[in-house]
């Protein structure tokens, strides 16, 4: 080869690779994901460990982790809480690989991850209140706090009756059902896929005497963005998703 070819091979070599790094920059990344897990430990609502494992893994389905992924878990009492039981703080690392034993850090893998919830679940006493609005506010800053940007990057899962007990004007509204048309939203959820589930869940107390549907449709109409509603949680029943 002579040098004008060999010149002219090497300038080709130089532009190809100054494209693909062109395109490279121009590809839209996957933002990180986030996962916040609200259940209600009330005596009224069925403490079901596996589903609450089961829940969290198939919220991550689907979604980009990353090492800076994180999972929260809030549950209710008087007060909302985050828990710190088993090493889930509201800032878990996530562990990224399922299959191929990929781990967060420290080293935990899905799996020890996965039975971590089990374990805290199993560890937790029952609530003497279901703060739920408080809650469900306090995972919603979290998310957002993390960077949330939009529903196919970060979710919040929240398993129970939904019968808020504790905030005195929450509770009126919710079991009013549908809001009317002075019933404004005062959840802002556009930024992280929101779902219901787990108001079939329950031991018998509290909604037994109450309409059930009006109260998930009263805590539905809380949300800026109607959240995805499913009467079980993965792991308890098989149900499809409802709006």
């Amino acid at each position: 080869m002579d040098k004008k070819s060999t010149y002219m091979t090497l300038a080709a070599i130089v532009l190809l690779g100054g494209a693909f790094v062109y395109w490279r920059s121009q590809v839209k990344q996957e933002p990180t994901a986030h996962v916040v897990l609200v259940t209600d430990t009330s005596s009224s609502v069925l403490k079901n460990c596996n589903a609450w494992a089961e829940t969290v893994r198939k919220s991550l389905t689907g979604l980009n982790i990353t090492e800076d992924s994180r999972f929260g878990l809030i549950h209710t009492g008087s007060v909302a809480k985050s828990s710190m039981a088993a090493g889930l703080a509201m800032d878990t690392p996530i562990p990224i690989d399922s299959t191929f034993g990929g781990s967060a850090e420290g080293g935990q893998t899905r799996g020890q991850f996965l039975a971590a919830i089990k374990t805290t679940c199993e560890g937790l006493p029952v609530a003497d209140g279901s703060a739920v609005f408080r809650s469900v506010k306090m995972g919603l800053e979290h998310l957002r706090g993390l960077g949330c940007a939009g529903p196919s990057s970060c979710r919040l899962v929240i398993m129970g009756d939904l019968d808020e007990n504790i905030d005195s004007e929450i509770a009126k509204r919710v079991h009013k059902g549908a809001p009317g048309p002075a019933d404004k939203p005062v959840l802002e959820n556009s930024f992280t896929y929101t779902e219901l589930c787990g108001w079939e869940q329950i031991t018998g107390g509290t909604l037994q005497r109450t309409d059930t549907q009006a109260i998930v449709d009263g805590f539905a109409g809380l949300f800026t963005v109607p959240p995805v509603r499913r009467p079980y949680c993965d792991g308890a029943a098989s149900q499809a998703a409802v709006r």
